[in-house]
């Protein structure tokens, strides 16, 4: 028998529904698997925990509160490659077509063996994780590459996962990379018009950015305060040569 693996290095996943007997099952069987898991009992907090937590695979209930998981399917679809399995204990043939053609990667009936429950998520993991990239295309600047699709980010080589604020924060800076960027510049590209609490809603989130990309996140050294006035975004470490591109020697207009 091989080696219990050691808690929460295989993956993230949510369990999404509200039958409290094959959900909390399930997050017994994958946490003792090695995997993280949380639970949301209806579709809306599902999809906020997914936009937030950025999980590697949903495990859905067919009937889940809310919406369906066919419509649900199409939500996360929308908006990234993220693995989806469908589950339910009486579906019918149409709706195990719908909900696959929707973007389900695969439907479980229930009951289901835990080995064969466990098989099946390897599997999903395995396929999403190994897309052929122009499924996500990756795109490097200085030492972050971005796969934009399923918002992932690796910084020289470490992935990270960010919310999907954070991912539209460094999306921005990182296409103005070396410009100074006022706050209210910020908070147009990431949450719209500015108003009075622009600046403490930069700041707070790009203080949650530096945590997760930052070696110090109290001496940063890609997102640098210009204090007063916003920030200067630097893609690449101090000590290396910044890409020959002339945008990046423009300032930002405020």
């Amino acid at each position: 028998m091989p080696p219990p693996m050691q808690a929460h290095d295989q993956g993230r996943i949510l369990l999404a529904g509200d039958g409290p007997h094959f959900i909390k099952w399930a997050a017994g069987v994958l946490a003792n698997s090695g995997y993280e898991t949380r639970i949301a009992v209806d579709a809306e907090t599902a999809l906020k925990i997914a936009s937030a937590w950025a999980p590697d695979l949903i495990v859905c209930d067919l009937h889940i509160a809310g919406i369906n998981a066919a419509e649900m399917c199409r939500h996360v679809r929308a908006q990234s490659n993220l693995a989806v399995v469908a589950v339910s204990a009486n579906a019918s043939t149409r709706e195990r077509i719908e909900v696959l053609d929707s973007g389900a990667d695969d439907f479980l009936m229930l009951p289901v063996p835990p080995d064969e429950l466990r098989a099946r998520i390897r599997a999903l993991l395995r396929r999403s994780r190994l897309r052929p990239a122009d499924a996500d295309p990756a795109v490097p600047h200085g030492d972050f590459v971005l796969l934009g699709r399923s918002r992932r980010v690796l910084v020289r080589g470490r992935e990270v996962r960010l919310t999907r604020k954070e991912f539209a924060l460094l999306m921005f800076l990182l296409q103005n990379s070396w410009r100074l960027l006022p706050y209210e510049q910020i908070h147009m590209a990431v949450w719209g018009p500015a108003q009075n609490t622009a600046r403490e809603r930069v700041r707070d989130l790009v203080a949650q950015l530096r945590q997760k990309i930052e070696s110090n996140p109290n001496q940063p050294a890609y997102i640098i305060t210009e204090h007063g006035v916003g920030y200067q975004f630097q893609a690449t470490m101090p000590g290396d040569t910044p890409p020959a591109n002339p945008a990046y020697d423009q300032i930002a207009s405020a």
